[in-house]
């Protein structure tokens, strides 16, 4: 599953926006471990590393049912695609807001504003259909 995030990222020119996670990934795809991903990680050298597997082992909620896999074989994929595009959802908006933050004050370049304007435009729309995909209405 490691294999697809990591394809699905790349090809969409994107990366894990979290420095460590950025970094897990790269080792799996240039180490190609085998065996359990979170055994490996436990394990790695690396503090920060070693440190956020055991993080992410812990249990430190209990899931509602949604998120709870009934059939682990049947699903996780399904499940993988869908947390794909609910990170890709969340990236934009990220990046909308900050070229939002960009418009304030308006710059006094006409062609900086445009192509602030028409990014934003590009994103919004890659936005809802990523957010059709995931069930949700966008305004």
């Amino acid at each position: 599953m490691a294999q697809y995030v990591i394809a699905d990222l790349a090809n969409d020119g994107m990366q894990m926006r979290n420095p460590t996670y950025a970094q897990m990934l790269q080792i799996i795809d240039t180490q190609q471990p085998e065996g359990p991903m979170a055994h490996f990680f436990s394990t790695y050298p690396q503090p920060d590393i070693s440190h956020e597997a055991e993080d992410l082992r812990t249990e430190r909620y209990q899931l509602s049912r949604r998120f709870v896999l009934s059939d682990a074989k049947e699903t996780a994929p399904q499940r993988i695609v869908h947390l794909m595009y609910d990170y890709k959802f969340l990236c934009l908006e990220e990046m909308i807001d900050g070229l939002r933050q960009q418009l304030s004050p308006p710059p006094d370049d006409s062609q900086q504003l445009m192509g602030i304007l028409q990014e934003i435009a590009r994103l919004t729309q890659l936005k809802r259909m990523i957010g059709e995909r995931l069930g949700e209405k966008l305004m």
